[in-house]
């Protein structure tokens, strides 16, 4: 008798939702859409049924719901605008079931995603929080999106573990919101509309303590791992942070994570490279941008310089791909707070590669070439502006030379034009060259834009065939 009840009502359950129309959680009131491409809408209802979708003033799309009670569409392309309101409806006459969606704008949407530093919110940072500049911003928003892995690609994303009032949904940045909203992605998104003037939507995917391999797609389901909790194994995040926004239109990727992948440094590049290509063949775009944040020193330990390489040898190994140099922006925490600069340099590559503002200098001195100069190693660089600066007027610091088989040793460095000449005394034919490589070393070579060169350890055969970036 109770299991005949409990039957009963689960098939009520399982019929009321058929007879629903449900779409995932990130189509919502506030919420910002690419401007200028095709929307696409999807989600779940009664087998058959006929879905109707637009924009208020404008012609309806029509479809119906699949034999699995699926259904998808796309409605044309908008043009930035004043806010609009969405309506879906199910069915027609008095039985018709409605979405409704208010204050939706047409903009730029870019996803962020990696760990703790990507994620890490306002109110934790040193910078002043609500500066009268950032506490009402409405053409500002931020998903951020709840933090919990799946065992497989999941449709929709999970409840809020946090703060229901913040994660899984639109949030304009005001200033209670602000103090929540990760910082990176925010002032990302604060100096993009400042610079285009239009609506900007961010989606923030970042969960603190992860390695790459999570983010990554799996071919077999992903394995709850002990000790990760919500985190999951490999696979597992991809599944429950990323999977569900798969298809939805996004102007590109921002990328900041490496520091729980220091076991993996001598395979990240690869992982990185192949992790921008799941974004691309997922949201089916060939030249999806990714620009990735390069880690910031921390301690000193060898293992932090050459993951850092690794994240350099990615963007040069890549296509439709940035960098953005951070060695000047580190210390003793593994959180560094200088979150804007961070923001910034990210838009910099933003506004050079995707918006057409190619004079932009976009990131810091870059390594282009090394030849063989005397008892000196001349080194030549891409993304130097007029020319190569010290940050502080003293002499180069943090350079090491060595031959092909001693060890490294220090060594004095002079800048000359868009070049920098190194040289040991106790080396006569250097082969081997780095800058700032113990882990924690600041150097002070920068460009024209006080933007600083890229830690690296190169030998001459490193980069025998180069091309010219700038």
């Amino acid at each position: 008798m109770v299991w005949g009840l409990l039957s009963t009502q689960v098939v009520a359950m399982e019929l009321a939702r058929e007879t629903e129309i449900t779409m995932p959680r990130f189509f919502g009131s506030g919420m910002v859409l690419q401007r200028d491409r095709p929307i696409p809408l999807w989600g779940k209802g009664q087998p058959g049924a006929q879905i109707q979708a637009g924009f208020v003033g404008q012609p309806d799309t029509v479809t119906r719901v699949d034999d699995a009670g699926r259904w998808r569409l796309r409605l044309p392309a908008q043009a930035t605008g004043s806010a609009k309101q969405l309506q879906i409806r199910m069915g027609q006459g008095s039985e018709a079931k409605s979405l409704i969606f208010d204050d939706v704008l047409m903009g730029e949407v870019w996803l962020s995603s990696g760990q703790s530093n990507m994620w890490w919110p306002m109110r934790q940072i040193a910078e002043p929080q609500l500066d009268p500049r950032f506490v009402n911003l409405p053409n500002v928003r931020m998903l951020q999106t709840p933090r919990v892995g799946a065992t497989l690609p999941a449709e929709d994303l999970a409840d809020a573990r946090i703060d229901p009032r913040v994660e899984g949904q639109w949030q304009a940045a005001t200033s209670n919101a602000l103090p929540k909203m990760s910082a990176v992605p925010f002032y990302f998104a604060q100096a993009l509309q400042q610079a285009l003037e239009v609506p900007v939507g961010i989606i923030v995917s970042a969960y603190g303590g992860t390695s790459i391999t999570q983010w990554l797609a799996q071919p077999e389901p992903a394995v709850v791992m002990p000790g990760f909790g919500d985190k999951g194994g490999a696979g597992a995040l991809y599944n429950g942070m990323l999977a569900p926004y798969a298809g939805l239109p996004i102007q590109g990727v921002l990328w900041y994570q490496g520091e729980s992948s220091l076991a993996l440094r001598h395979h990240y590049a690869q992982l990185q490279l192949k992790l921008v290509e799941q974004f691309r063949a997922d949201w089916q775009q060939k030249d999806l941008p990714f620009f990735l944040v390069q880690l910031a020193p921390y301690k000193t330990d060898r293992k932090w310089a050459e993951l850092s390489q690794a994240q350099l040898e990615a963007y040069r190994m890549g296509e439709h791909m940035g960098l953005v140099i951070t060695n000047d922006l580190g210390g003793s925490d593994i959180h560094p707070s200088r979150k804007q600069e961070v923001g910034l340099r990210l838009v910099r590559w933003a506004l050079k590669e995707v918006y057409g503002q190619s004079e932009l200098l976009a990131t810091g001195p870059l390594v282009r070439d090394i030849q063989p100069e005397g008892q000196a190693l001349r080194i030549a660089f891409d993304f130097v502006g007029v020319g190569l600066q010290s940050k502080d007027q003293q002499p180069l610091r943090c350079w090491e030379v060595a031959g092909e088989a001693g060890a490294f040793v220090p060594a004095q460095a002079y800048i000359d034009g868009k070049s920098v000449l190194v040289r040991a005394e106790s080396v006569e034919r250097p082969v081997r060259v780095r800058l700032a490589f113990d882990g924690a070393a600041e150097h002070n070579l920068i460009n024209s834009e006080a933007l600083p060169a890229s830690p690296f350890q190169y030998h001459l055969a490193d980069l025998a065939s180069t091309i010219e970036q700038e």
